[in-house]
C-alpha cells in the first residue's frame, strides 16, 4: 500500500527484494545473497544510499512491559547511487561474515536492505535469518543439558554495549547431581577464529541457620578457553566441567 501511495504522489515505484542463500547460518560463517531492484515505471529513477544491515531484535523489559528492541550490528553500503532505467532490473550480490558475537535465539536476526529515492522516499526490505551458535558453543550447551541444566526464563538476555552486544545465558539445574547445589549459572562467550573463551558465574546454594536454602552472597567466577581445532567431544567437555563443579563444592 505504501509503495502505491508513493507512486501516486511522485510517479516513482520500485520493487525491492533481498534474496538470502541461507535462512539458517552459524555465527562466524559467510552469509551470501542478492539484492534485486526493479523499476516498475516508465521513468528513469535515481537511487541513493543502497545499503544492507545486519540487526538483531530482542526482548527487553521496560516499565514492566516486554517489548522488542532493535540493535544494529553493522551497516554496509552496496552502492552510493544508481540510475535505474525504465522497467530495468538490477542485481547486486553481497556477502559478509556473521560476527561471532551475533546474538542467537531467542533473539531474532534481521537482514535489512534500504534504498533512498530523493527527496523523501525510503524503501526497505526485511528478511529474518536464524543464527545458530558456533559449534563449540553448541557443544557446551549440549553438555549442560546432559548435566541436568536448562535455560531459565531470562536466558539469552542482551546487554547493550558501545561496540557490540553481550548475550548472557542463565542455566539452572533441574535434576541431580546439581539440583539444590546451584541456584543458576550465568554464562557468556567470547569467540574468535581460534577459540571460545567461556565466562561463568556460578551462584551456589547454601543452608542457613534455619535450614532453609539461600543463595550464597559470594559468586564463583570461572573462565576457561577451548580451542576449536581440538574437535572437543561432549564426553571430554562434560568431564572437564564436572571437575570444575566438584572443586567448587
Amino acid at each position: 500500500m505504501l509503495n502505491h501511495l508513493l507512486y501516486f504522489f511522485t510517479g516513482y515505484h520500485i520493487n525491492l527484494n533481498t534474496k538470502l542463500q541461507q535462512q539458517h547460518i552459524a555465527a562466524g560463517d559467510l552469509l551470501q545473497g542478492e539484492v534485486w531492484i526493479r523499476n516498475l515505471t516508465n521513468k528513469e529513477i535515481l537511487l541513493k544510499n543502497i545499503c544492507i544491515e545486519l540487526a538483531t531484535l530482542y526482548q527487553h523489559t521496560a516499565n514492566f512491559q516486554v517489548d522488542k528492541e532493535k540493535y544494529t550490528i553493522f551497516t554496509a553500503e552496496l552502492r552510493e547511487k544508481l540510475v535505474l532505467s525504465p522497467s530495468a532490473t538490477c542485481q547486486m550480490p553481497f556477502e559478509f561474515t556473521v560476527p561471532f558475537f551475533m546474538p542467537i535465539l531467542p533473539a531474532t536476526a534481521m537482514v535489512n536492505t534500504k534504498i533512498s529515492i530523493p527527496p523523501l522516499q525510503v524503501y526497505e526490505d526485511n528478511d529474518e535469518v536464524i543464527i545458530s551458535p558456533h559449534p563449540t558453543i553448541k557443544a557446551i550447551f549440549d553438555v549442560f543439558w546432559q548435566l541436568g541444566f536448562k535455560h531459565s526464563p531470562l536466558s539469552g538476555y542482551i546487554e547493550r554495549h558501545a561496540t557490540q552486544p553481550l548475550q548472557i545465558f542463565f542455566l539452572k539445574p533441574i535434576k541431580e547431581p546439581y539440583l539444590g547445589k546451584f541456584k543458576d549459572i550465568e554464562i557468556f562467550f567470547d569467540t574468535d577464529f581460534e577459540q571460545t573463551t567461556v565466562f561463568m558465574t556460578i551462584n551456589k546454594m547454601t543452608k542457613g541457620l534455619s535450614g532453609m536454602e539461600r543463595e550464597e552472597e559470594n559468586d564463583n567466577k570461572i573462565q576457561f578457553s577451548l580451542k576449536h581445532q581440538e574437535n572437543i567431544t561432549t564426553e571430554l567437555l562434560s568431564y572437564y566441567l564436572d571437575a570444575i563443579f566438584k572443586l567448587l563444592k
